[in-house]
């Protein structure tokens, strides 16, 4: 969560690619971050640690296809996230 928020810190205010794909990767990670906090809570009721590997899973695979079509010079919306920031 901290790459994005840096590039969006440090980047112009003309590269309007890089600015918003890094509002999306920030959107996204704060989602992951509240779904980590419930998966920790319902691990209480051994649900939780059948989530929290989904979960990286899930992180690992939506980052490496946001950063190929980034590469790519293409917008990944990221999906079931809100725009937050």
């Amino acid at each position: 969560m901290i790459g994005p928020l840096l590039f969006l810190i440090i980047t112009d205010h003309n590269h309007e690619l890089v600015r918003k794909d890094a509002k999306d990767a920030i959107d996204f990670h704060i989602v992951l971050f509240i779904a980590v906090i419930v998966a920790a809570l319902l691990a209480f009721v051994l649900v939780g640690f059948l989530l929290l590997p989904l979960i990286g899973v899930i992180d690992v695979v939506f980052v490496l296809i946001a950063t190929v079509k980034a590469n790519n010079g293409k917008i990944y919306e990221y999906p079931f996230t809100p725009s937050i920031v």
